[in-house]
């Protein structure tokens, strides 16, 4: 986890909110602490955020409802998601990783070639000279983005959501794979096959 900061979050509990998860640092150590208004049950909480969670202990009853307190050193926190968004009591479904398989190569269409018509010249009025008119300003190319990097690599994984599309990171970059059934690949993205499926792989 990021640099800890003094945070809230929302407790859920049963999927409804029910306290808050706050999050203090104090010298080297970043304590976590929970309280709710909630009197009854045995509940285990988990923290979470951007698809991850670490468990985070069990509420024990206290004034006014129930709480929980722990402190975490700097190795500690390397088990809990880099972002939190919130505290549950119920862990997030399990997410299935794709393993790619060797790259074949795609077949690309044929590019159909058709001659260009001649732009007409314009019509300039009498009192015009040629030298008097400006050209359009032309707008610079933008920067091409490094080549995709090799995604067939044993040390890339591929996290399938819940949408069908893949999420990977690579060199600073995250990869999203969406399902393609098209017959051109669109601008900005590379059309690749992984886990014997074809993508449409964007970066960003």
């Amino acid at each position: 986890m990021k640099g800890a900061q003094n945070m809230d979050y929302p407790l859920l509990l049963g999927g409804e909110k029910a306290g808050l998860l706050h999050v203090e640092q104090q010298g080297l150590y970043t304590c976590m602490e929970i309280s709710t208004h909630v009197r009854e049950g045995l509940l285990r909480i988990w923290v979470q955020g951007g698809g991850q969670e670490a468990y985070l202990g069990l509420l024990q009853p206290g004034e006014g409802g129930m709480t929980l307190h722990r402190r975490f050193s700097r190795r500690d926190l390397a088990a809990f998601p880099p972002v939190i968004e919130q505290a549950s009591d119920q862990r997030l479904p399990p997410q299935r990783e794709v393993n790619i398989t060797k790259e074949t190569e795609v077949p690309q269409p044929a590019a159909t070639l058709t001659a260009d018509a001649p732009e007409p010249e314009p019509i300039l009025p009498a009192e015009a000279e040629p030298e008097a008119l400006l050209l359009p300003e032309e707008k610079p190319e933008p920067e091409p983005l490094p080549e995709l990097p090799d995604i067939t690599g044993p040390g890339l994984l591929w996290r399938e959501r819940r949408d069908g599309s893949l999420l990977a990171e690579a060199d600073g970059y995250r990869l999203l794979a969406l399902p393609a059934s098209l017959r051109r690949t669109p601008t900005g993205a590379d059309l690749r096959r992984i886990g014997g499926r074809e993508y449409l792989v964007f970066r960003y």
